[in-house]
């Protein structure tokens, strides 16, 4: 066995015979090796199993024993041996009985024989191992022989076996490893050459004709890897020491492939023996599988195909390779992502092609393939005889996807797909809509976007269609033109909407043509309505654009006519302004929308110039202006833009205006008339006598002062009252507002003017969408103030005299208030404000005590009718100060009691914080109130109803537990209620409630006959009386059970009657 082993040690790259394996034999072997690798290497990287290099190149000669023995048989050598072991026996056996002593002749003849048979028996077993060595050099020599070391057969070995009658497996067990090792070696190939997939299947056969068993032939694998790793720790470089780690990461992955999984896990140790790690296994093994996938792709075209035949091959060629499913998913992914890749290349290249004439079939056909690819491979999907992850595709995530640019070149294959369908298909059919759905997908364009490119394509398709109607005469000959807009409209699948949008714009496009020349004659009518009709466009939009466009060239009409202003407008303007309007043949509507328009803005600068002006006075000249502005300027211009109809109906409104007017102005005369008729009676027959009232005795000495006061007051006031009273006639009027609207109405018709035109105010034109109620009602009432007050002017000699305003300056602030956009009921509200605002200023000047005289009452009621302010507006006034003046009094006059001299004669606080301070410190009580209400203060206007009822249901409640009896129901139910300001119901349902005992807080006032009861049981006869008094003073019965206690309670009360 070790001759053997010795002797095929050498066998695949020795040129010599055979001999042991000395260390200089081995290093010198590797050198060979290596060499062998770097020549593989340097040629070419693939192994073909056709054409596998012979790593078994040199045969080895024979020595003369060894071919001597090999031209033996078995037999013959057992032979020899026996012949050897018997001669050489005998020959011991013959020289020791010559040689030996006589003595041990006879014992030296048999160890003689002995030593000689042995000596043949060893000559023997030299001689088998010779022969065996025999055997592993014809072994190589047939490799050698054969050229191609995967041509060797079992056969062939199973010869040489029974030539030399042994098994080499078993007997050569290192030198067939050897052998082995070297042709696994050679079949893996070194550095970036690729596996071909046939390797695992030239190595089964190779190791299944040797003979070699699996547990036999692992080592080997073992010892390839160490010579492996033993050249990349001799790599030179870099590069050799990447191919040499590859190299390895192949010899892993064909060698699981040799024994399978499950033997190669006990059978391969590479994690003991080389210390890698369960990572680097799986990488060495997926890379490679990958690899090997990836040819056999490159080999079947290079491309992946939507057949399912080829996807079951592809699906037998991952199980070949043991790849994972997930791995084979993503490169089956990545492989049909490639494909489109390639597709949609070729069409961007057909697109950006630059020729006279434009032809996108072939980007056509690339796209068509690309959407017949991806829905075939989408209905493949999910079949489990195909190879995973096979499935709907798309560029997005690749690198075509990510290449500069390529959001545009997306758009414009989108936007050519659709055109060039619809081209050809002249429609947009349920067809047209799924491919694009998935060329949109394939393409990865977002919805957004694929939608705008839609209905632009569509836009553009319609407008073909429709110029291809219009010209050739279809769409004016046919008889419903909206049904042909509406079969174009259904045929591009165009969105109603967008289709009259653009019937719209055409129309303005052709109106913006014949508006070049700022005017519209009868032709350019008739063929405007021609093409509304063929456009089908409603009045409605045909007006608004016509609003729209003319608008712009009347408007500047407009602004030229009202850029003279006040001095420099005249006919002309006006005329330039309707010949403008005849000329646009603009709807009235529309011209006096742009007329509004316009004069806004001139108002508001006006109204801008004013409120920039300090000067109150030149401030309200500026409005005057702005009055001037509108009935000079935008006047004549309204007026032209109206029909006769409406010029008629304003001239009756402004005639009964005036009517109505002159009736109202006699009317107030007649009241006038008859009032002074009834005042000069009423003072015929009126006594001048008036007396004071007396100071009522319960008020406390520190409240002498006030109350006394307040009685004179009081007196003093209805003496005033009877004095002032007024007649029942019409309400009066403020004189201002009066004032206003007769100088509106007299001019109602207009005023001449020194050019013989008349001057008129309008009410159409108004600033009450650009200014708020409030801004507007301010500018009014300043110019209200101007109107009052009067002008100041200088006068000869520097003398400032201040004018009053005549009717005119009221005309304008009536006309100023038009203009303003203010209803009736806003002017009315200034006026009146104003006048309540002037006559509270005369109540606080003329009733600076408080105190209401006769002579003060008269002199505020003839203030009150020069002011036209109503009487009741005057009263409110007057009671809201007189009150005010009161309250404040009595509460300091109430804080001065509680506290002392100190606080007499300083400043009184507010009602409402005196009183507020009253209860705060729990000296709040009814009896003080009542003070306060005998004094003429309103109680209710400074207390709360809850505060007034707390006061009434306690005084209630000592009423009725005080033992007395004098329960007075008048004083408590008609006369406190009316002092507090509660309501008589209201205080009836309180004495009811707190007399049955319903309130819990009170449940004593319902039960006053049981507590007398209980008190005389109880021996307390001195409080029975008082109770028994309270009970009758509310009426309460009951039935008695005891008849004794019935006479007791009865004995109790008249005893102590008798003795009061």
């Amino acid at each position: 066995m070790q001759a053997c082993a010795l002797a095929g040690a050498m066998t695949p790259v020795s040129r010599r015979p055979a001999g042991p394996l000395t260390p200089r034999r081995a290093q010198l072997r590797l050198t060979r090796i290596g060499a062998f690798r770097k020549q593989q290497r340097s040629g070419q990287r693939a192994v073909c199993v056709a054409a596998l290099e012979n790593p078994f190149k040199y045969e080895r000669p024979m020595d003369g024993m060894q071919s001597a023995l090999a031209g033996l048989p078995t037999a013959g050598v057992y032979l020899l041996g026996a012949v050897l072991a018997a001669g050489l026996g005998g020959a011991g056996f013959t020289g020791a009985q010559a040689l030996a002593p006589e003595s041990v002749k006879q014992v030296a003849k048999f160890v003689g024989a002995a030593a000689g048979a042995a000596i043949g028996a060893a000559i023997t077993v030299q001689l088998k191992a010779k022969r065996q060595s025999a055997a592993i050099i014809e072994l190589a020599n047939t490799l050698v022989s054969l050229g191609d070391p995967t041509a060797l057969t079992r056969e062939q070995v199973a010869a040489i076996e029974a030539k030399f009658g042994i098994n080499l497996a078993q007997a050569c067990t290192d030198d067939m490893q050897a052998i082995y090792g070297t042709f696994v070696e050679a079949a893996i190939p070194a550095g970036d050459a690729p596996l071909t997939g046939q390797e695992q299947v030239l190595i089964q056969n190779f190791k299944a004709a040797l003979g070699l068993p699996d547990d036999l032939a692992a080592p080997a694998h073992i010892e390839c890897g160490r010579r492996i790793l033993r050249g990349r720790m001799e790599a030179s470089s870099r590069n050799e020491d990447v191919e040499a780690r590859k190299t390895f990461q192949k010899l892993i992955y064909v060698s699981n492939l040799v024994f399978g999984d499950r033997q190669a896990a006990f059978l391969l140790p590479w994690q003991r023996v080389f210390g890698l790690t369960d990572a680097q296994l799986y990488v060495a093994k997926r890379d490679n599988a990958k690899n090997i996938f990836k040819q056999y792709l490159d080999a079947n075209g290079g491309e992946l195909k939507a057949d399912k035949q080829f996807l079951v091959g592809m699906k037998q060629a991952q199980v070949a390779a043991r790849l994972a499913d997930d791995e084979a998913a993503g490169l089956v992914k990545e492989a049909a992502r490639s494909r489109v890749e390639n597709l949609l290349d070729s069409a961007v290249k057909c697109i950006k092609q630059r020729t006279r004439v434009r032809d996108y079939t072939e980007a056509m056909d690339a796209m068509t393939a690309a959407i017949a690819f991806n829905r075939a491979l989408k209905a493949l999907a999910g079949d489990e005889e195909v190879i995973a992850g096979v499935g709907e595709t798309s560029v997005l995530g690749g690198a075509w996807e990510a290449a500069e640019g390529r959001n545009k070149d997306v758009r414009e294959l989108f936007k050519v797909f659709l055109e060039e369908r619809l081209s050809r298909d002249a429609a947009f059919t349920d067809a047209l809509e799924g491919d694009a759905a998935e060329l949109k997908t394939l393409m990865g364009l977002g919805n957004k976007e694929a939608a705008e490119i839609k209905e632009e394509v569509k836009t553009a398709t319609y407008k073909r269609l429709l110029r291809e109607e219009v010209t050739s005469g279809r769409l004016a000959s046919a008889e419903s033109k909206a049904q042909v807009l509406g079969d174009l409209v259904e045929r591009v699948r165009f969105d109603a909407d967008a289709a009259r949008a653009f019937h719209e714009s055409l129309y303005k496009q052709k109106l913006a043509s014949l508006l070049e020349k700022k005017k519209l004659t009868d032709e350019d009518d008739a063929a405007l309505k021609e093409m509304q009709v063929m456009l089908c466009i409603q009045n409605e939009e045909r007006d608004k654009m016509h609003a729209d466009m003319t608008g712009g060239i009347f408007k500047d009409a407009v602004n030229q006519a009202l850029a003279a202003g006040i001095d420099g407008f005249g006919f002309e303007d006006r005329r330039l302004v309707q010949q403008a309007f005849k000329d646009l043949r603009m709807d009235r509507a529309a011209a006096r929308a742009v007329l509004d328009d316009v004069a806004r803005k001139y108002f508001l600068q006006y109204i801008t110039q004013s409120r920039n002006t300090r000067n109150r006075l030149d401030a309200s000249k500026e409005l005057k202006k702005l009055v001037f502005f509108s009935n000079i300027c935008v006047t004549p211009l309204l007026d032209d833009l109206k029909t006769e109809e409406e010029k008629k109906a304003e001239e009756e409104a402004a005639k009964k205006q005036a009517e109505m007017m002159e009736m109202m102005r006699k009317a107030q005369e007649e009241a006038a008339k008859k009032k002074a008729e009834e005042e000069a009676a009423a003072a015929k027959g009126e006594e001048a006598s008036s007396s004071e009232a007396a100071a009522e005795a319960e008020v406390k000495e520190l409240l002498a002062e006030a109350t006394d006061a307040a009685a004179k007051e009081e007196a003093t006031e209805k003496e005033a009252a009877a004095a002032a009273s007024s007649s029942g006639g019409e309400e009066t009027q403020v004189k201002s507002l009066e004032k206003a609207q007769t100088a509106a109405a007299k001019r109602a018709g207009g005023e001449a003017t020194g050019a013989g035109s008349v001057m008129k105010s309008q009410k159409d034109i108004t600033l009450a969408k650009d200014l708020d109620l409030r801004d507007r009602t301010d500018i009014y009432r300043n110019f209200l103030l101007y109107c009052m007050t009067g002008d100041v002017v200088q006068g000869p000699m520097g003398v400032t005299m201040v004018t009053e305003r005549d009717e005119g300056e009221f005309a304008r602030l009536s006309q100023l208030g038009d203009v303003l956009g203010l209803t009736q009921m806003d002017v009315y509200q200034v006026h009146t404000g104003m006048a309540e605002q002037a006559f509270k200023q005369q109540v606080q000047s003329v009733l600076g005590d408080g105190n209401l005289t006769p002579d003060r009452a008269a002199a505020l009621e003839k203030m009150r009718e020069q002011m036209g302010l109503p009487k009741e507006n005057a009263d409110k006034i007057i009671r809201g100060f007189t009150n005010q003046r009161r309250s404040r009094a009595c509460r300091w006059a109430l804080l001065a009691a509680d506290r002392g001299d100190s606080w007499r004669g300083k400043r009184p606080a507010p009602a409402q914080s005196s009183m507020q301070t009253l209860k705060a410190m729990g000296q709040l009580t009814l009896d003080k109130v009542l003070e306060i209400k005998d004094a003429g203060v309103d109680v209710a206007s400074i207390l709360g109803e809850d505060a007034r009822q707390q006061l009434y249901r306690q005084e209630v409640m000592d009423r009725l537990s005080d033992g007395t009896g004098s329960f007075s129901s008048e004083r408590m139910l008609e006369e406190l209620p009316a002092a507090l300001g509660l309501e008589a119901g209201k205080a009836a349902r309180v004495v009811q409630e707190l007399a049955k005992g319903k309130e819990g807080q009170h449940p004593g006032a319902g039960h006053l006959l049981p507590a007398a009861e209980a008190r005389g049981r109880r021996r307390q006869g001195a409080e029975q009386p008082g109770v028994l008094r309270g009970g009758g003073a509310l009426g309460q019965t009951r039935d008695w059970k005891s008849k004794e206690e019935l006479a007791d309670l009865y004995s109790a009360y008249v005893s102590k009657e008798g003795g009061r």
